[in-house]
């Protein structure tokens, strides 16, 4: 059966919209490969395919990145929860020892990323912790 320019411009439309080439096939009373052959033949319709494949992959990898960002915002908001409740309840020494492996790590980054050092970072810490009473033994 030999498909006419009306049939053609539906199977195009009706691909696009979706529908398979096998189930094309079958409503028109075709081999698959006709319905191919057609699709094929339909140059406007491969480049808007290629393009409607570009924008929803570009779209995918956007929401993707989307999700990851808000994922990661989330953990790292997370983190930074914890990291001030251990840091409020650590020893002024265990303080000083954070900020002392805290600054290192960012110093090596700026080396990493060719950053200048040139920037100096004071660090006042005043310990407010209640001093515990000791006894003392006189004997």
């Amino acid at each position: 059966m030999k498909l006419t320019n009306s049939q053609k411009k539906k199977i195009i439309a009706l691909h696009a919209d979706g529908v398979s080439q096998t189930k094309l096939a079958k409503q028109f009373h075709v081999a698959r490969s006709t319905i191919k052959d057609v699709l094929d033949s339909d140059t406007d319709f491969l480049q808007k395919a290629a393009d409607a494949n570009k924008a929803a992959s570009e779209e995918a990898a956007l929401s993707f990145a989307e999700r990851m960002q808000r994922e990661s915002e989330e953990l790292i908001g997370e983190i930074l929860q914890s990291v001030r409740r251990d840091f409020a309840n650590a020893s002024v020494r265990d303080r000083m020892g954070a900020v002392k492996i805290m600054s290192e790590c960012f110093l090596r980054r700026d080396a990493a990323m060719g950053a200048g050092t040139g920037v100096t970072v004071t660090v006042s810490l005043e310990d407010t912790s209640e001093a515990e009473e000791v006894a003392v033994d006189d004997d």
